[in-house]
C-alpha cells in the first residue's frame, strides 16, 4: 500500500508561509494607511492594498486547511497551485 501522508517539513512550510500570508493580509486590510506611511509605498492607493490584503487572507486560508491535512492527494493541487 502507498504512503498517502506528506512530510511535516512541507506542513511546517504550509504553516510558516500561511502565518506570513496572515500577517501581510491584516496589515494590508486594516491598517492599509499606516502600511503605506512606514514603507514610502511609490503610489497611494488603498483600494488596490485591501484587494491585495484579500488575496493574502485567502492565500492563508488555502495553507491553513492544507497544513490541517493528512493526506497528499487532498493537497498535491494546492502544492501544483502554490509552485506555478
Amino acid at each position: 500500500m502507498e504512503d498517502t501522508h506528506f512530510s511535516n517539513i512541507l506542513k511546517y512550510t504550509f504553516l510558516f508561509s500561511g502565518l506570513v500570508a496572515l500577517l501581510l493580509g491584516l496589515t494590508f486590510v486594516f491598517m492599509t494607511e499606516f502600511y503605506l506611511s512606514i514603507t514610502a509605498w511609490p503610489y497611494y492607493d488603498p483600494f488596490v492594498s485591501r484587494i491585495l490584503g484579500a488575496a493574502l487572507l485567502g492565500l492563508w486560508l488555502i495553507k491553513w486547511l492544507s497544513f490541517r491535512e493528512k493526506e497528499w492527494e487532498k493537497v498535491k493541487n494546492i502544492v501544483i497551485m502554490i509552485i506555478f
